[in-house]
């Protein structure tokens, strides 16, 4: 949830619109940023994002058999796919009607609400809820940091890092995870 809110935070040096010129205007404050900091705030936000929802995604199943049963983690990982599906199919259909920060805003809270869900209910179905959730809002949040990478980098030097960074976050989620439920238990 923490990486989650700093992604927030770091939205307000993401341009609302891409530009093809060397700076673009920020959401924020109206002023302008340059795009030698946009693109590296947006491979970070890739970054985060993949760092924390690779830690959620990497543990379902244990939620699941931490709710009871060894099958409903096969279920949680499958929800959580699903509704990835789901959130790339919007990402897609909704295209940037409504810019590139909003959506990606919209994914953030969608994280933080599955993960409050994944913190407080034990229902089995609540826990799939959550993990459609999660997938949803992961999914179609990158959508919108890859395409604005996209259309920022005319290079197209910082556009191949993406899956760096994606890869890196999924390592880097996991692993801390792990070592906070070894320091402080798995329990829900």
């Amino acid at each position: 949830a923490v990486v989650m809110l700093l992604n927030i935070y770091l939205a307000n040096y993401i341009p609302r619109k891409g530009a093809k010129t060397g700076h673009v205007q920020d959401v924020g404050s109206g002023t302008v940023l340059p795009k030698k900091f946009a693109i590296p705030c947006l491979l970070l936000a890739v970054l985060f994002v993949f760092t924390g929802d690779g830690a959620i995604w990497a543990f379902l199943e244990r939620i699941g058999a931490a709710a009871g049963s060894r099958s409903l983690g096969g279920s949680l990982v499958s929800a959580s796919l699903i509704g990835g599906v789901f959130g790339s199919l919007a990402g897609g259909i909704l295209g940037i009607r409504w810019g590139y920060v909003l959506p990606m805003i919209v994914s953030i809270a969608v994280s933080i609400l599955s993960v409050l869900m994944f913190a407080t209910f034990k229902q089995p179905w609540v826990l799939i809820l959550a993990a459609v959730i999660n997938g949803f809002g992961w999914n179609f949040g990158i959508a919108y940091r890859m395409g604005l990478i996209a259309e920022l980098d005319v290079t197209g030097r910082y556009t191949v890092l993406v899956p760096s960074m994606q890869t890196l976050g999924n390592t880097i989620g996991p692993a801390s995870a792990g070592l906070l439920i070894d320091m402080g238990g798995f329990n829900y």
